[in-house]
């Protein structure tokens, strides 16, 4: 199965007025974002599409996003079975799309990558790209190979256009919404470099100054650590996020972020 980049679907020319620091030069990210997203595709064709390809001879039983198991069995391939495949396929890709999306915001978190909203939106068009248009086109080639009864050739292919248009919108929605809520929460660092790099997974208070123990940050800053733990839950993105990590047993975070809190506890009086 081919993969597909942005340019087999959209404009290029487009593409980079619309993302110029994406199309500049590949990021630290994208062969990571790339190699996740082509497992989950692998995943998701291998798991959920292929055994409907043996519908006409073995009819289907496959559990969906929810648990729930389908069984068709005796059924003649037809209309309403592919709307069936279609409604049951929608999920396991919003799922994909929202876990990678949050994942990389993630990943920019730990690694101290600024601004992140370059990242996000180079994994949507990886995810557009890379699993979105593929999976559908594996659906399409299932279509006609349960149509024909075996000889694809022997069948047009479906016009999937507004299906994939649904979830392109789904895609670059979730991505929109998450950008503005990092926005929103004073966190995107727009003039930063893409490709400034951190990793804070390798070290620690005692390594970066910029770091902070979760016991002394509570009394320098006087916050509860009840309070820190709370906001260390949040999601990516999540207004009062905070990034934490760890040594052992002890938290820690980065002071400039714990500074922050500490000046909205401030003006909440």
């Amino acid at each position: 199965m081919a993969a597909y980049l942005c340019s087999d679907y959209l404009e290029k020319d487009r593409c980079k007025m619309a993302n110029p620091i994406i199309f500049s030069k590949n990021s630290q990210l994208l062969p990571f974002i790339r190699q996740k997203v082509d497992k989950l595709r692998k995943t998701i064709i291998s798991d959920k599409l292929t055994p409907w390809r043996w519908f006409n001879s073995r009819g289907i039983e496959i559990t969906n996003f929810y648990g729930k198991t389908i069984c068709q069995k005796g059924t003649v391939y037809g209309e309403s079975t592919v709307s069936v495949i279609f409604h049951f396929i929608v999920p396991f890709l919003e799922d994909a799309i929202v876990k990678t999306l949050y994942e990389t915001l993630e990943i920019c978190r730990v690694r101290g990558l600024e601004p992140e909203e370059p990242y996000i939106r180079e994994s949507a068009m990886v995810l557009s790209g890379h699993l979105l248009h593929p999976i559908y086109d594996e659906i399409v080639d299932i279509d006609r190979h349960l149509r024909g009864k075996g000889d694809p050739k022997s069948v047009g292919r479906r016009d999937v256009t507004d299906e994939i248009t649904q979830m392109d919108n789904f895609l670059y929605k979730t991505q929109d919404e998450m950008v503005r809520g990092i926005e929103e929460s004073g966190m995107l660092k727009t003039q930063q470099p893409i490709d400034k790099a951190v990793d804070e997974t390798k070290t620690t208070p005692e390594t970066d100054a910029k770091l902070i123990y979760q016991a002394e940050a509570s009394q320098l800053y006087n916050i509860p650590k009840s309070t820190l733990s709370k906001a260390a839950k949040k999601s990516p993105g999540e207004v009062g996020y905070l990034w934490s990590g760890h040594k052992g047993k002890r938290i820690f975070y980065r002071k400039k972020d714990v500074e922050k809190l500490a000046r909205s506890r401030a003006k909440l009086g």
